[in-house]
């Protein structure tokens, strides 16, 4: 479980399906399921306002909160991510 939103307090359950001995630091997102807010919606009212937008295609906003991330785009920012842990961790 994870928990995240800074007082919206959005809670994420995430599943570690395999891991692989390695001299490196690396995670990979495969797949995703369910749906997600845009970030920083708004809490559960912003929440059932982009629900309602997302179930109206002929929304003004539908197309825009509607976009999402190829597994290839976040993985790109995973990778980023890890870089700077990485790099943080060899100042300590």
């Amino acid at each position: 479980m994870y928990e995240y939103g800074f007082g919206d307090s959005w809670q994420h359950t995430t599943t570690l399906e395999k891991t692989v001995n390695s001299d490196t630091l690396e995670v990979t997102y495969l797949d995703g399921r369910g749906e997600r807010p845009s970030e920083d919606v708004g809490g559960s009212w912003g929440y059932m306002e982009y629900m309602r937008i997302m179930a109206d295609e002929t929304d003004p906003e539908h197309e825009t909160l509607g976009s999402k991330p190829s597994p290839e785009e976040i993985n790109s920012r995973l990778k980023h991510c890890i870089m700077g842990y990485m790099y943080l961790r060899s100042w300590h």
